[in-house]
């Protein structure tokens, strides 16, 4: 279960609302890139769950958006497809100084491409395309695609192909 929460200023007991209940924020398991794991008491059924509380809110998210698209549109000029666009591979930069700064980092399964042949399997699952799960030709838009799961992982708190 996820929310979303503006100013990622969440605090032990503080209560958050859902759609459907309400929980009490118990105590905090760790913390990523795109927010916190809280576990909580819903205090409706009494049950301890975990939640992930994403920091950025949806207009924070399109500044982060436009700077990935700077980046493939780079890599397309050079010919590259990044391949592994996930949100591991997505570095917010000094988020005091600079909150909307994202860096695409990994390269390690990057190919030119002209490279690439019919039926290769690139991409993590969650995030792959349908022209590479089809086994059609690919272009730099899978990574376009993959862009589009992530930010949507993002403000949805899960995979849309799990």
């Amino acid at each position: 279960m996820s929310h979303l929460v503006k100013d990622f200023r969440v605090e032990e007991q503080e209560v958050l609302y859902g759609a459907s209940s309400h929980y009490l924020v118990e105590s905090f398991r760790g913390e990523g890139s795109f927010g916190k794991v809280a576990t909580c008491l819903n205090m409706d059924t009494r049950q301890t769950v975990a939640i992930k509380i994403l920091q950025k809110a949806e207009e924070d998210m399109v500044g982060a958006e436009e700077e990935l698209a700077v980046s493939f549109e780079a890599l397309k000029v050079m010919g590259v497809i990044h391949a592994d666009l996930k949100g591991d591979n997505i570095m917010f930069v000094n988020q005091r100084d600079k909150p909307l700064k994202v860096k695409l980092i990994d390269f390690g399964l990057a190919v030119p491409i002209s490279e690439v042949e019919l039926g290769d399997t690139l991409q993590a699952l969650p995030y792959r395309a349908p022209e590479v799960v089809l086994g059609l030709p690919i272009s730099e838009a899978i990574d376009i695609w993959s862009l589009g799961c992530v930010i949507a992982s993002m403000f949805l708190g899960a995979h849309l192909y799990p």
